[in-house]
């Protein structure tokens, strides 16, 4: 064989893919409820996520991006890649009660009227369907107005319209009307 002979061949080189984490979910947990995230790796050859919580004590998260509430508060969440454990995805997360019902006052006056309020952190679009323990002591109409008729206690409900499993009881006293009687003889002042 002739060393002056060269052959010439062409080579192709694919440079090496560049690695990321993709992270999506919902950015809203719901106090003592689970639900999933979706995190990718992307151009790994082990596409394996490494799931991590700022704060345990506020969020878990499991091997599967599944994320449980334990007190309310923030935390992040962290997916990165287990081949390059530099190439993460974070997602800022708050833990919030399922409803929350909001009120100026816990009492009324029997023949008056109470609005109440609520908000829903089930879905970014739910909203809350109302009902009533007593409605011989008084009644809730969709808006949350209270319309009190006797006097007694009643446990007011705010539901999840989105999951009725969830939610708020708000506990409201009705007072009786007070009749002032004046009795004696009426002066008047000139």
């Amino acid at each position: 064989m002739d060393p002056t002979i060269l052959a010439k061949f062409p080579v192709h080189v694919e440079p090496k893919p560049i690695v990321s984490v993709e992270l999506t979910g919902r950015p809203v947990a719901i106090l003592g409820r689970s639900h999933e995230l979706v995190g990718t790796v992307i151009n790994a050859v082990d596409p394996t996520a490494v799931w991590t919580s700022s704060d345990e004590n506020i969020l878990t998260v499991d091997e599967y991006g599944v994320v449980t509430g334990l007190s309310l508060g923030n935390a992040t969440i962290t997916c990165a890649s287990l081949e390059e454990p530099d190439k993460v995805a974070t997602l800022d997360i708050e833990v919030k009660e399922a409803v929350v019902i909001s009120s100026p006052n816990f009492e009324v006056v029997s023949k008056k009227s109470i609005q109440l309020s609520a908000i829903s952190n089930v879905t970014d679009d739910d909203t809350v369907v109302w009902s009533i323990s007593d409605d011989t002591l008084a009644t809730i109409d969709e808006t949350g107005l209270v319309i009190a008729s006797n006097p007694g206690d009643v446990v007011i409900t705010a539901s999840s319209a989105y999951d009725p499993t969830l939610y708020a009881n708000y506990e409201l006293h009705i007072r009786p009307e007070v009749e002032v009687h004046i009795s004696g003889e009426a002066k008047a002042i000139v």
